[in-house]
C-alpha cells in the first residue's frame, strides 16, 4: 500500500471572511453594553481592536451595518435581546438601529 502525504486543505476565504465566521461562531459579545445604554464598547474581529461609541452615533450604527453585512446580523440581533434582559432602555437603542438599517437600505 502506497503512503500518501496528506496535505492541508487550502483555505479559500479571505482573511477577513475567516474573522467574520469565527466572530458568528464564537460565545464572545462582539458589543459590550455600558452605562444606561448610552454608550457601547464595540470588538472589531478583524483588527482585534475595541471601539467605544455614543448608542446615538452615526458611526456606531456604520459599524453595526458593516457587521451585519459580513454576516453577524444573527449575533448583533441575540446581543441586543440580551441586552434588553439586562435594561429595557436598549429597546431604543434596537429600534433606532433597525430604522437606520430600514432608511439606509431604501436610499441603496
Amino acid at each position: 500500500m502506497a503512503n500518501f502525504k496528506q496535505q492541508a486543505a487550502k483555505e479559500t476565504r479571505s482573511p477577513e471572511e475567516v474573522a467574520f465566521q469565527a466572530a458568528a461562531n464564537s460565545q464572545y459579545n462582539v458589543m459590550t453594553p455600558m452605562l444606561d445604554a448610552k454608550y457601547v464598547r464595540i470588538h472589531h474581529p478583524l483588527t482585534g481592536l475595541d471601539s467605544h461609541f455614543a448608542t446615538n452615533d452615526p458611526k456606531f450604527f456604520e459599524m453595526l451595518k458593516d457587521f451585519y453585512s459580513k454576516g453577524l446580523e444573527q449575533k448583533i440581533q441575540k446581543e441586543f435581546s440580551y441586552f434588553l434582559t439586562i435594561d429595557t432602555k436598549w429597546f431604543d437603542v434596537a429600534k433606532e438601529f433597525s430604522s437606520y438599517l430600514t432608511s439606509t437600505s431604501q436610499g441603496e
